[in-house]
C-alpha cells in the first residue's frame, strides 16, 4: 500500500517528468517538490488522479509477477478451488464480525 503524507510547511516546485512503466506505457506525472526552510527536498506532491494511476499499474506489476511465480505451482481443482474459496470467505467473515464486536 502506498502512502502520502499531508505537508503543510515549505516551498514547492513543479516539475513534469514522463515515467517508463514498460515498453509501451507512457505516464507523464505533475510532480511539486516541497522543500524545507534549508531547501532541502523533503516531499513530493502529486494529483490524485495520478498517484491512483501508479498504484494501479504497482498492484498490476505485482499481480503478474506472482502470476509468474506461480506458474510452475500444483494447480487446484476446481472442486478443491471452491472449497479454498469458501474457507476464504469463512475466514474473512470471521476477522470481519471480529472487528466489529471490538467497536
Amino acid at each position: 500500500m502506498l502512502l502520502l503524507y499531508l505537508i503543510t510547511a515549505g516551498t514547492a516546485v513543479s516539475t513534469v517528468k514522463q515515467l517508463r512503466i514498460t515498453n509501451t506505457i507512457m505516464l507523464e506525472i505533475h510532480k511539486n517538490i516541497v522543500f524545507d526552510d534549508n531547501q532541502q527536498p523533503i516531499a513530493v506532491q502529486i494529483p490524485i488522479a495520478e498517484f491512483e494511476k501508479i498504484e494501479e499499474i504497482l498492484e498490476d506489476y505485482g499481480l503478474a509477477k506472482l502470476i509468474a511465480e506461480a506458474e510452475n505451482e500444483e494447480r487446484l481443482s476446481k472442486e478443491e478451488a471452491l472449497q479454498y474459496y469458501q474457507l476464504l470467505k469463512v475466514n474473512h467473515n470471521d476477522r470481519k464480525s471480529q472487528s466489529t464486536e471490538s467497536l
